[in-house]
């Protein structure tokens, strides 16, 4: 059975959770697209693959 986009969203929700409940404190920002163009291919790469 392939994983849907849901699955594969829901996943990927879970896996974060657990690094940041690994890892102590965290902070969380929002960067604009335009200021960090290495994440923003990044994460284009990643929908690729």
């Amino acid at each position: 059975m392939v994983m849907g986009s849901k699955d594969s969203s829901i996943t990927l929700i879970i896996r974060i959770q657990r690094v940041i409940n690994s890892e102590g404190q965290w902070e969380i920002g929002y960067i604009p697209r335009e200021c960090n163009l290495s994440a923003d291919r990044l994460a284009k790469f990643s929908l690729a693959w």
